[in-house]
């Protein structure tokens, strides 16, 4: 068991992880059930309209482009958006959590 803040330094090691809330858990899953469901794509502001079309689980603002998160959308529906990639455990943290990134 490992209680940690950071991470996206130790995720490569696990194989379940546990997202806590007030000192309740608020989700489970192991890695595999995480990577399977959930995807993470950088999005352009002109394709910001399609993406949220795809109701996205969570958007995270940056510089020029946010971070799209989805849970359970095919990655094939989502590839017209850019980069499809498999979400930091810091990404779903604040999915599950419910705070702001």
């Amino acid at each position: 068991m490992i209680a940690t803040h950071h991470v996206d330094e130790v995720q490569h090691i696990l194989t379940d992880a546990v997202f806590m809330r007030a000192g309740r858990v608020t989700a489970h899953h192991s890695m595999d059930e995480l990577h399977a469901q959930f995807q993470a794509v950088q999005v352009e502001a002109s394709l910001q309209a399609a993406a949220q079309a795809l109701n996205p689980a969570r958007i995270s603002r940056g510089f020029g482009r946010d971070t799209y998160l989805y849970h359970g959308v095919d990655p094939q529906a989502l590839t017209g958006l850019g980069d499809v990639r498999t979400p930091a455990l810091s990404d779903l943290f604040f999915h599950f959590a419910g705070e702001s990134a």
